[in-house]
């Protein structure tokens, strides 16, 4: 699979668990259980976010390895 559709497929897993966990907030409506999901989510997202810019510096990082 090509990189562009590794991200769309990242990009819709993450919008899937992110509507899963809405769905339970919704019903279930607790404060506490609101926060503690929506910082799982937050924290999905970042992972997802940042991602891609580790995978960048760790392959720049074995190009310039490789050269020496």
């Amino acid at each position: 699979m090509s990189d562009w559709s590794n991200r769309i497929l990242a990009f819709v897993a993450l919008a899937g668990f992110a509507l899963f966990l809405f769905i339970i907030a919704w019903w279930v409506r607790e404060p506490d259980l609101i926060i503690v999901l929506a910082v799982v989510v937050a924290m999905a997202a970042y992972d997802f976010w940042g991602h891609p810019w580790r995978q960048r510096r760790a392959e720049a990082r074995a190009q310039g390895e490789s050269d020496t």
